[in-house]
C-alpha cells in the first residue's frame, strides 16, 4: 500500500512540473494534517481523497480511477496557483475569478486537456448560480461614501445597487 501511493506522489510530482508547481502544494499527505489539507487514503482497492480539518471531515472522494484521483489532486492545486496568480496581477473592477478561472484551465490544460474541459463545465455551473460581478468594488465604495453622508447601510446599499445592479443568476 505504500509503495501505491509513493507511486501516486510521483505522478504528481512529475504532473506539477509540466506546470511548474510549487513543491509545497505537491505535497500529497496518506494521513490527515487536521488543516484541511486534502491526503489520500487506499481503502478497499479505492482511492479516497479526504480533506479534513480539526477532527472533522469536511470532503471524501473516492474513486477506483487513478486518473480521476489525479483531477482531484491538480483540480485544488490549481485552484490554488490560480489565485495566488490573479492576486498579484489583480485588475480594479473586475470580478477576481475572471483571471483566476481562465489560469486555472490554462494550467490544467498543459497536465491533460480532458481536466481542462471538465473544470471548464464545473466553472459554468458555479458562473450559472453566481455570475461574475464586475461592478462589486462601485457598490463598496459608493456604500461606503453613502454611510459617510449618513445613510444607513441598508439604504446606502440599496442605492449603490440601483446604480450598480447585482448580477443575477442564469437560467
Amino acid at each position: 500500500m505504500k509503495s501505491e501511493i509513493d507511486a501516486i506522489r510521483q505522478a504528481v510530482y512529475k504532473l506539477g512540473e509540466k506546470i511548474n508547481a510549487p513543491s509545497s502544494l505537491l505535497s500529497l499527505p496518506d494521513q490527515s494534517r487536521g488543516d484541511g489539507t486534502p491526503h489520500i487514503e487506499l481503502k478497499n482497492n479505492k482511492y479516497h481523497y479526504v480533506s479534513s480539518e480539526r477532527g472533522t471531515e469536511l470532503s471524501r472522494n473516492e474513486t477506483s480511477d487513478l486518473d480521476e484521483l489525479l483531477y482531484w489532486v491538480f483540480s485544488n492545486i490549481t485552484s490554488s496557483m490560480a489565485y495566488s496568480f490573479e492576486l498579484s496581477h489583480r485588475k480594479s473592477n473586475q470580478d477576481s475569478r475572471r483571471l483566476a478561472f481562465a489560469k486555472r484551465l490554462e494550467l490544467l490544460e498543459k497536465i491533460n486537456p480532458e481536466w481542462a474541459n471538465r473544470e471548464a463545465k464545473e466553472i459554468e455551473k458555479v458562473l450559472s448560480a453566481n455570475p461574475y460581478d464586475d461592478d462589486v468594488d462601485l457598490r463598496v465604495t459608493l456604500c461606503k461614501e453613502l454611510a459617510d453622508k449618513g445613510y444607513s447601510a441598508e439604504s446606502a446599499y440599496k442605492k449603490a445597487c440601483l446604480k450598480y445592479p447585482l448580477p443575477l443568476p442564469r437560467g
